[in-house]
């Protein structure tokens, strides 16, 4: 029976072989990875702030009393699907362009 480390070594050597790229361009295309997850990391950590500046301006402006629980509750719900939308499609527009 295999180890599970020897199984993982085994697929990685056969995704290098499939890929087509040599050891040297995977490895190079690794040291910039970490990188590339912190700019994901606060990019998130940002949109995050963003959120909750937003839903609590929202309250604050709009809503000051407390008899607008529905109307405070689906403003806020739509304010974290804009941004759910937001932070699901930038990955995507950096991709492509």
């Amino acid at each position: 029976m295999r180890s599970p480390s020897e199984s993982f070594a085994e697929s990685a050597a056969e995704r290098v072989q499939d890929s087509g790229q040599s050891v040297a361009e995977l490895e190079a295309r690794n040291v910039r990875e970490p990188s590339r997850m912190r700019r994901n990391r606060a990019t998130g950590m940002l949109l995050a702030a963003a959120l909750v500046v937003v839903v609590v301006a929202v309250d604050i402006l709009f809503f000051r009393g407390g008899r607008w629980f529905w109307e405070r509750l689906a403003a806020n719900v739509g304010i974290v699907f804009v941004f759910g939308t937001l932070y699901f499609s930038l990955p995507a527009m950096r991709r492509r362009g």
